[in-house]
């Protein structure tokens, strides 16, 4: 039976971020993936539409793509949307690199409202591996917040712990609710993440 499905893209400043001019930035890739997840899903039958404040008026995989792309940062970092009841299947695609005390109980919450669901992690090669060395000053995308760090490579064990622990603690909860989980870097093909992602929702992946 045809469901309705909730996609959600963080249009948030940190999601323009890029290390390399080169590569895409986060936002792109994000919007790849939910934009090309809904087409799929709408053209398999599904009822899809955009999470947001005028969610009601943006359905359909075309309606998806337009909200998101013209959305403007309004935060430095994305916190998942409420979602509105009788949805059945939900669709995020972020980095979840927020504050901890807003963004985990926002993706709970999420979790909580539909039984099935897929969370993409899309980060820049850059914020896992960290290649940071020497003096360096660090700021969010709008600039509201900043940090200098006069060894930044002192601080590389510590970033990939706390990277690895916010990525477990998301895959984790996913895993116990049945949802999906997968962490996309910026610089791999997107193919096998949308194959993975359609197959999960539509049941054709074990959950």
């Amino acid at each position: 039976a045809a469901q309705k499905v909730a996609v959600w893209c963080d249009t948030s400043a940190a999601m323009r971020y890029t290390a390399d001019p080169a590569r895409p930035d986060k936002l792109q890739q994000a919007l790849i993936l939910t934009t090309a997840l809904a087409l799929a899903l709408e053209r398999g039958g599904e009822g899809v539409f955009a999470l947001g404040s005028d969610a009601h008026s943006r359905r359909g995989a075309r309606q998806v793509f337009q909200h998101f792309a013209a959305a403007q940062p309004v935060e430095d970092f994305g916190v998942f949307p409420p979602v509105p009841s009788k949805v059945g299947a939900v669709v995020g695609a972020s980095d979840f690199l927020g504050d901890a005390a807003d963004v985990l109980p926002a993706v709970q919450n999420a979790i909580g409202a539909a039984r099935h669901g897929v969370l993409f992690q899309v980060v820049d090669p850059t914020e896992v591996v960290f290649p940071f060395s020497g003096r360096v000053v660090f700021k969010t995308m709008q600039g509201n917040n900043r940090f200098e760090a006069r060894k930044a490579d002192a601080l590389q064990a510590e970033y990939a712990e706390r990277f690895a622990e916010r990525t477990d603690t998301l895959r984790a909860m996913a895993g116990k609710a049945g949802w999906g989980f997968r962490r996309v870097l910026t610089d791999e093909p997107l193919m096998p993440a949308l194959v993975w992602a359609h197959g999960w929702l539509s049941g054709e992946v074990g959950r």
